[in-house]
């Protein structure tokens, strides 16, 4: 029998066996990631995932009924089971319109969390939201006119047909982004390290090469 005495793990070793966590980022496509991965985004209390990625979601998943019917609120987390995986969808706000806060979205991630580790979950793919701030303002500023002048805009849109182009257009920015691209990525890359850094769930953020953003963007705002 041989005298040596094996070396002890050192403690970031033991750390990394004990909190498995971590977060990668990737450039690329969400929906191409592994299908053992559970998905998660943010929606509104309405489940009217109107515009941005969200659509993509509801295209995908579908079950915008089902996820009425769980009656999540602001702060909590919605769930589909769906081709053997789970897709979280974050209510971070109460109506498409508005904005999220910091605290919902980590109320929600909480909740999110719970279930992860109730059911066996150890990995995430979610989508990075950017801040568009100059488009966003614009946004904000096309629906005060549109609350402020609606009846008066309806008379005049439906007299002319690129008029009616037009209200197209500004009518989707009420619900263009969807939660985290109204806040500051540092701060929600802070958020999701505190609550997943002492789990044994890593999170994989995905993000759109640049050009590629800014063309959604502006496809978007021109529908």
């Amino acid at each position: 029998m041989s005298s040596k005495l094996q070396s002890p793990a050192s403690i970031g070793q033991m750390k990394h066996v004990k909190d498995s966590w971590r977060m990668n980022y990737v450039t690329g496509d969400l929906f191409s990631c592994p299908e053992d991965e559970a998905l998660a985004h943010c929606i509104s209390e309405d489940c009217r995932m109107g515009a941005g990625i969200a659509v993509l979601f509801k295209q995908k998943f579908k079950g915008v009924s089902e996820l009425k019917e769980q009656k999540r609120e602001t702060g909590q987390c919605a769930v589909l089971m769906r081709e053997g995986r789970f897709v979280y969808y974050l209510i971070t706000k109460k109506r498409a319109f508005q904005k999220p806060t910091y605290t919902s979205l980590k109320q929600s991630l909480e909740d999110m969390r719970s279930h992860c580790v109730k059911n066996g979950v150890r990995r995430i793919s979610m989508p990075r939201f950017v801040s568009f701030l100059v488009i966003l303002l614009y946004q904000e500023i096309f629906i005060c006119a549109m609350n402020l002048f609606c009846s008066f805009l309806s008379f005049i849109f439906a007299l002319s047909p690129l008029c009616q182009t037009l209200s197209c257009r500004l009518l989707l920015s009420d619900s263009i982004g969807c939660g985290l691209d109204r806040l500051e990525w540092a701060k929600v890359s802070v958020i999701l390290e505190q609550i997943f850094k002492h789990t044994n769930i890593s999170i994989t953020v995905y993000s759109l090469p640049q050009k590629t953003e800014t063309t959604v963007m502006k496809g978007n705002l021109c529908r």
